[in-house]
């Protein structure tokens, strides 16, 4: 039962933040009147076919995997400034 309780709230949790994420990007594209026609994953989240699934389904645009090999920076990796 914890299991279920917990599993239940990551998904809700991550819906919500697809949610912000989407009335974010509708308020970028009302300012700049450029319109969004495909997103890019990447990360952990791209690892998952559910995640996408959910992301593309949420913001009704295609979506694709991200050809960074690692979006995280780490100390020593390049884009990380110290």
């Amino acid at each position: 039962k914890r299991l279920r309780m917990s599993l239940g709230f990551l998904v809700l949790a991550s819906g919500l933040l697809l949610a912000a994420a989407r009335e974010a990007m509708e308020r970028t594209e009302q300012r700049t009147g450029v319109r969004v026609t495909s997103l890019r994953v990447s990360g952990g989240g791209a690892q998952s076919a559910a995640a996408l699934k959910l992301t593309a389904d949420l913001f009704g645009l295609p979506v694709g995997m991200s050809v960074a090999e690692a979006a995280t920076a780490e100390p020593g990796r390049p884009g990380l400034r110290r």
